[in-house]
């Protein structure tokens, strides 16, 4: 004679598969939302200048972009980091990102560590130009940081 498996354990058993299968779907699109936040790229040029995003992005991480400075125009470094430290410079004339900077280059207009203290530090003094801009993080390093250019008033 078979033995059968008593109704209430059968529905007891699909009931805890479907909680189980709804509880992995939703971790699942948490997890892939989170991800979607992220920026995809690690600079994005924009219409005014540079956003550097640090997302994973650990020490020894390093690029750069090209910025122009026009007449009666200013640098102005927005630092959005929440974690880490990034070295920042900037340099006349480098603004080629497929020709690595040799060590005979000329000295860089800014050469500057931020951390996450945050703030925005404008530089006027900057003269009319191309530039390299290059991100090196030193500390893994989360946030953005915008190099703008903006026209003095």
């Amino acid at each position: 004679m078979k033995k059968r498996i008593p109704m209430v354990i059968i529905h007891v058993f699909v009931v805890m598969m479907l909680i189980a299968s709804m509880a992995a779907v939703f971790t699942g699109c948490g997890a892939k939302k989170a991800k979607e936040d992220e920026p995809k790229t690690f600079i994005d040029v924009t219409d005014d200048g540079l956003v550097a995003h640090f997302y994973g992005k650990d020490k020894g991480v390093a690029g750069g972009s090209g910025i122009s400075i026009e007449e009666g125009q200013y640098l102005s470094i927005d630092n959005r980091l929440t974690e880490g430290r990034v070295h920042i410079t900037v340099t006349a004339g480098g603004d080629d990102v497929n020709t690595a900077p040799t060590a005979n280059d000329k000295p860089a207009t800014i050469d500057y560590t931020f951390d996450q203290e945050g703030g925005v530090t404008d530089y006027y003094e900057i003269k009319p130009g191309n530039y390299m801009v290059t991100f090196s993080v030193e500390e893994d390093a989360v946030g953005d940081i915008y190099a703008n250019v903006k026209t003095a008033e």
